[in-house]
């Protein structure tokens, strides 16, 4: 059995009839990571915090992202909830630059009340990973991707392009605005590639973000 069979499919349709999504994910990991390396270059707590974080979100993007090639996208629920979290926690410390204390005494708050106190945005989506995607779970949108269409189990995820750009559009769209959030942070850490790199992840938002609109609604 090929365990990667998927994955390689998957692979192969990014290198061909998926090279627009393909592309777009390749820039807003380069975006994030020019703004790692700037906000490293910065002696100072508060960019050295961010800059970490936006680290761990890029490691969860990543993660993110190989599990949607090899047919979890489903199973990425989990590291997803933590993705959304390293985002609020970026918004969090632009808010309030002093809460970067609570980090290095490892005393913040909560991800659920952190999230309320910059009126994110997330919550239900949250709660919807933690009931069907964060734990195991017997509800239907939990358990329907286990079995085929005569109620077989399914081993394996077949590659699906339809499925795999409809994945990638919304962690693409999570990724985009933690880039901005970084770029955010490395301006207050008082960066002068803060210019530099927001008009190009502006750019890419509005851009990317139409473009699977588009290749979504196409497919």
């Amino acid at each position: 059995m090929n365990l990667w069979q998927t994955r390689d499919a998957a692979i192969s349709a990014l290198a061909s009839e998926m090279r627009e999504e393909a592309a777009l994910m390749s820039e807003v990991f380069d975006c994030t990571d020019d703004c790692i390396r700037h906000l490293e270059a910065i002696d100072d707590p508060f960019a050295q915090v961010t800059g970490l974080t936006l680290v761990k979100a890029r490691h969860l993007g990543l993660a993110c992202y190989d599990l949607c090639l090899n047919g979890l996208g489903q199973e990425s629920g989990a590291v997803f909830r933590v993705l959304i979290e390293t985002l609020e926690l970026l918004t969090y410390f632009r808010l309030d630059p002093s809460r970067i204390e609570q980090a290095i005494a490892e005393k913040l708050p909560q991800p659920g009340k952190r999230g309320k106190m910059i009126k994110g945005h997330f919550k239900d989506v949250r709660d919807y990973l933690n009931e069907d995607a964060s734990h195991v779970s017997w509800t239907p949108d939990s358990m329907r991707h286990l079995l085929d269409t005569a109620g077989c189990f399914r081993l394996d995820q077949q590659f699906n392009a339809a499925v795999l750009r409809k994945n990638l559009q919304v962690l693409f769209a999570v990724l985009v605005f933690t880039a901005i959030e970084g770029v955010n942070c490395l301006g207050i850490a008082g960066g002068s590639q803060h210019d530099e790199l927001a008009d190009p992840v502006e750019k890419l938002k509005g851009e990317g973000i139409d473009s699977f609109a588009r290749l979504v609604r196409g497919a």
